[in-house]
């Protein structure tokens, strides 16, 4: 029995938006904790720290945080995916950490180094991608 040419690709698709999905998923269950000398990222079983040592500095948004460290990285922290950062704000300013209060809006950069919209936005293209598939297989 012959497959037809498309279920390859098509199948490859399904298979490459629900991983995604469950990407999606796994990182949305991470939690953020603060150890007094490290913030920690991650789940039970896997942890990423960040020591303060390794920290030149925070910036504290109306509605995000974002960490810099002497490396060059950034995370950001928004308060869309973590709820309210200002308790780690606080925790931070009493260890120690330079927090600047900033007015506006975070930079593109920094929103880009947090996983909100870089993470939506991929599933959002998983999602169209299996509707305009979909629809051109069907159609």
């Amino acid at each position: 029995m012959r497959l037809p040419a498309t279920w390859g690709s098509a199948s490859g698709l399904v298979m490459a938006a629900l991983a995604m999905n469950l990407l999606a998923f796994a990182i949305r269950r991470a939690t953020m904790e603060f150890h007094g000398d490290a913030v920690a990222w991650g789940w039970s079983l896997l942890r990423f720290r960040l020591s303060l040592a390794s920290l030149t500095g925070a910036s504290r948004y109306r509605d995000a945080l974002t960490l810099r460290t002497r490396y060059g990285g950034v995370w950001y922290l928004s308060s869309r995916d973590w709820g309210d950062v200002t308790p780690l704000a606080d925790a931070l300013a009493r260890s120690g950490v330079a927090v600047a209060p900033k007015e506006g809006r975070p930079t593109l950069r920094e929103h880009m180094a947090g996983y909100g919209i870089p993470l939506d936005l991929a599933q959002l293209a998983a999602v169209l991608a299996l509707l305009v598939y979909g629809g051109w297989a069907l159609g």
